[in-house]
């Protein structure tokens, strides 16, 4: 046997020093993309949306059966510039508010699903008069901060 065929030639050990470097170079190239494409473009945006609120000044509403409902709510709209296009219908929402409050009656705005359902008639009316005006800002929700059954007299 001959001792040649046990050694590599100084060739085919450059050839195979040559493929390893390669082989590395690719490996880091591959690594550092990944890398990068985690890190730069697949990044989701991490901040979240800002609530933004449009307060309507408080409403003291006689009902149909002569009771009075004293609200105060919020509309959520989708973001800041929606809250500077509508702040011009502050009044006109405050009167959809004393409106709907006005059609409502003691039994209408007691029990557990009282606030959402006039909450609902509320986003709804505010809605119509929005697209009636052809304003393109949606209520999205609508908060109560005060909400206060009076008693009668």
């Amino acid at each position: 046997m001959s001792n040649a065929s046990t050694f590599a030639s100084p060739t085919a050990r450059q050839s195979d020093r040559n493929l390893g470097v390669i082989v590395a170079a690719g490996a880091l190239l591959v690594i550092g993309a990944v890398w990068g494409w985690s890190r730069y473009a697949a990044t989701p945006s991490t901040e979240r949306p800002r609530p933004a609120w449009i307060g309507v000044n408080r409403v003291i509403a006689q009902m149909t059966d002569g009771r009075m409902l004293k609200v105060k709510v919020d509309l959520n709209v989708e973001d800041d510039d929606a809250v500077s296009a509508l702040r011009t219908h502050q009044d006109a929402f405050r009167s959809l508010v004393e409106e709907v409050s006005a059609e409502m009656n003691t039994e209408d705005v007691q029990g557990p699903d009282a606030m959402r359902a006039l909450a609902h008639e509320i986003q709804s009316s505010v809605n119509a008069y929005l697209e009636q005006q052809q304003v393109p800002e949606r209520v999205k929700d609508v908060m109560f901060e005060e909400w206060t059954l009076l008693p009668s007299s």
